[in-house]
């Protein structure tokens, strides 16, 4: 909880600016890198906020770590986060830096490693799903611009695990009776963030969680069902019963064949295929939450002509990074072909290239070629690049996702184990 002499000193600090410095405003500009959005459309996939959505921002000086703005509550309006009645300000020419969580929870610790949050037992409804959907953004050593509001990019990351779960009847006959629910057994329930960091540790509480339905059940006619829940990342033990199927007011324990390691950040998808009272499931496929990658983006300031982008393709399931010779770039509608500068193994590529010098751009299409100039990798998008003149170590992080990805698991194709 926020102690008095926090609230004292944030109250007092707000007094206290820097002689010969006019305070400059904060300009919030928020994304969801890699991974579905928090809130849930009914697409699944958009990756932006939506009205009403609430996050926490701390903001802290670089150079001894003062907080001048603890747990600030920001609303979106659709478009971008503020608050209600006030702006974030810089109070001082000097670094700052920033973290914010969603979703908001009344009162600041006092120790910013001290956040405790929990998922909630009952995700069956969207709004149970989405506030248990913990995630965190951060960026540093951000200087205020003078005479203008100074844009702070907020990338927000899940910090939890998401588990997708797809009921199936053998051989492809339709759902009949009341439709099933699905939960997750003995799950752990509760982190700790550190919002300076942004690491969770995982607490001893744990409950069963009821998971999401997503897809609309239509009785006789329903061929597949597919169900969502939020959870900490956690090991699965061999044999363990890790999912309990509710039918016909009887509960089924469906337990795993093999030991399983989750992942922060990432989806785990499982298929479950009903046969008579036995059952059917996959040991667990893990795939990127949302199947995008990041991008860091920077302006080198020769003639404001040259600029560098960077992929960080982790868990984008590409096998032949160093094949990549080159990218095409749409931006600003016009292409402009790229170098590739270096690679981290199938992970990060690095690459160069010329621009028009504008310091607004919009990404459209990202093509990764071979030195054949055969397609590898093609990724869709629109996001707004912002480079800064004033500012020449700029960097923002967007989001894009692949034209193709991997398709869902087909349990055809695979060797379930039978319990």
């Amino acid at each position: 909880m926020l102690i008095a002499a926090a609230a004292a000193m944030t109250s007092c600090e707000k007094d206290n600016y820097t002689p010969d410095f006019e305070p400059q405003a904060v300009q919030l500009k928020t994304s969801v890198i890699a991974q579905t959005k928090v809130t849930l459309p009914d697409d699944e996939r958009a990756s932006l906020f939506e009205l009403g959505d609430k996050i926490g921002v701390y903001m802290m000086k670089s150079s001894d770590k003062t907080i001048t703005y603890p747990n600030a509550l920001h609303t979106s309006n659709g478009t971008n986060f503020a608050m209600e009645g006030e702006t974030l300000m810089f109070k001082s020419y000097e670094n700052y830096d920033f973290a914010a969580y969603h979703p908001h929870t009344e009162g600041a610790p006092a120790d910013l490693n001290d956040h405790t949050f929990a998922v909630l037992e009952q995700q069956h409804t969207k709004d149970n799903y989405n506030a248990s959907d913990l995630m965190y953004a951060s960026a540093a050593a951000i200087k205020p611009m003078v005479g203008a509001a100074t844009v702070v990019p907020l990338v927000f990351e899940h910090k939890l695990s998401q588990v997708h779960v797809i009921l199936r009847n053998a051989g492809s006959a339709p759902f009949v009776g009341p439709q099933p629910s699905i939960s997750m057994i003995d799950a752990p329930t509760a982190v700790k963030l550190n919002v300076g960091t942004g690491a969770v540790a995982i607490q001893p509480d744990v409950a069963n969680v009821q998971f999401l339905p997503i897809t609309e059940y239509q009785e006789g006619i329903s061929l597949e069902l597919h169900y969502i829940g939020v959870i900490p990342a956690h090991k699965i033990a061999l044999g363990k019963n890790v999912f309990v199927l509710t039918s016909g007011g009887i509960d089924y324990d469906i337990s795993m064949k093999k030991a399983l390691d989750m992942k922060t950040g990432f989806q785990h998808k499982f298929n479950v295929q009903i046969q008579g009272i036995d059952f059917k499931l996959d040991g667990g496929q893990i795939l990127p939450w949302g199947e995008g990658i990041k991008i860091s983006h920077s302006i080198e300031h020769n003639l404001g002509r040259a600029a560098k982008m960077t992929l960080d393709l982790t868990g984008a399931n590409i096998t032949n990074l160093a094949d990549v010779t080159s990218a095409v770039l749409t931006i600003n509608g016009l292409e402009f072909i790229a170098a590739k500068i270096s690679n981290t193994a199938n992970t990060t590529l690095a690459l160069s290239y010329s621009q028009a010098g504008k310091w607004g751009m919009n990404l459209t299409k990202i093509v990764l070629r071979n030195s054949a100039t055969s397609t590898l990798h093609t990724y869709d998008g629109a996001w707004d690049i912002i480079g800064n003149p004033t500012r020449p170590d700029y960097n923002e992080t967007i989001t894009v996702i692949e034209v193709e990805p991997t398709d869902p698991i087909d349990p055809a194709k695979t060797t379930p184990n039978k319990l």
